[in-house]
């Protein structure tokens, strides 16, 4: 089965085309670090920044009258990254269900033919690590992977990094080298969408009963699409009720994509919206601006946990010992010229981990990186 487009409310229509953005420079501001490799998007950026792509892709959709285009790979992205960062905030009680060791094991990988500034296979290394997880956890590494008919090198390469990001509190990781939607696309099979529900029920063993109890019918739904049988008014209530305009809050099923919500310095709290988000919505749908405004149903898109790994490596390059990050995840919003679909893009970044200017001259190679 291929992709499956479905009309949501097809009375708008995609209002202009948007602009694109340069994606190194405005990783560079997003991420604050030097840039040693990174990924090529497959479609032109039009958003790249600190928020979440899967809800920035749905938000330019909505208020630009712009198709959307879904892809398994996309929200089990989301769904494990919210696993990851239930793991790490419950390391300890968790611990025995996924390791036997204390403290942090270091995972090592050997890359000799690996030289700074020069185009070097990453995603290699990641996979290399994933192994390693996957040696000591079982099959609890390979859970958290796409493995979709949708899942291609740069969603493999971030399965990887989830991996990763999920055990960070058990494993230390080293390498030694030289305003409405007129249709929704569902990409992959049948079997993916169903594959992917079956493996977030397995969360719920983990401490994550109530957020996967909400999730569930959700995910349900994307199976009833995909067998051919959209609910509309399911799809209209992804993000506020329907086609009307409103504040910039998040109201909307949307919400139960997500475990966790963070505070201004990041620290994470239940998500409180879980079974409340039908009335929410339609309180939210009935209200005036001023009311949105002095009496919100939603959060802001800056309170979801991005969806950057954010992975620690060691790396030795010859004598020399630097330290860098793996940063992957849903990194941006691309834009299909022909059809106008926008879609959340999947990426990855090697960076350093010493904090510098974005606007320094320090960033060398940054404009070859388009080239990668």
């Amino acid at each position: 089965m291929g992709d499956t487009t479905f009309e949501v409310s097809p009375e708008v229509r995609p209002t202009k085309k948007l602009e694109t953005v340069d994606y190194v420079g405005a990783l560079r501001i997003a991420l604050r670090r030097p840039i040693e490799a990174s990924w090529l998007p497959r479609n032109p950026l039009v958003a790249c920044d600190n928020d979440h792509a899967l809800l920035s892709a749905i938000r330019i959709a909505f208020y630009n009258h712009m198709p959307l285009r879904l892809s398994p790979d996309a929200i089990w992205i989301t769904i494990a990254r919210g696993f990851a960062l239930h793991v790490n905030e419950h390391a300890e009680e968790l611990r025995h269900r996924f390791v036997s060791h204390k403290g942090k094991e270091k995972l090592v990988v050997n890359r000799m033919d690996f030289a700074p500034g020069e185009d070097n296979p990453w995603p290699e290394v990641f996979e290399e690590f994933s192994i390693q997880l996957a040696d000591r956890t079982g099959d609890l590494a390979s859970l958290v992977q796409a493995d979709f008919s949708t899942t291609g090198p740069v969603e493999r390469a971030i399965s990887h990094l989830m991996a990763m990001d999920a055990f960070k509190s058990y494993f230390e990781f080293e390498m030694f080298a030289g305003c409405g939607i007129p249709n929704v696309t569902l990409t992959g099979t049948l079997e993916d969408w169903q594959d992917l529900r079956a493996r977030t029920r397995r969360f719920k063993d983990y401490g994550l009963k109530e957020w996967i109890e909400a999730l569930d019918p959700i995910l349900e739904q994307f199976e009833s699409a995909k067998s051919g049988n959209p609910e509309a008014d399911f799809w209209k209530s992804m993000f506020r009720f329907n086609s009307s305009s409103g504040a910039d809050v998040m109201t909307g099923w949307a919400n139960v994509l997500f475990p966790y919500f963070q505070d201004s310095d990041e620290s994470l709290y239940r998500n409180p919206y879980l079974d409340d988000w039908r009335q929410r919505l339609e309180i939210d749908d009935k209200q005036t601006w001023r009311e949105r405004g002095d009496d919100p149903q939603g959060i802001g898109l800056a309170s979801i946990p991005s969806c950057f790994t954010n992975v620690a490596l060691k790396v030795h390059w010859g004598d020399v010992e630097t330290e860098m990050r793996l940063v992957g995840g849903l990194l941006g919003v691309s834009q299909n010229e022909e059809t106008q679909e926008v879609e959340p893009e999947c990426g990855w970044v090697v960076i350093y981990d010493e904090p510098v200017d974005p606007l320094s001259k320090y960033y060398k190679r940054l404009d070859d990186l388009k080239n990668l």
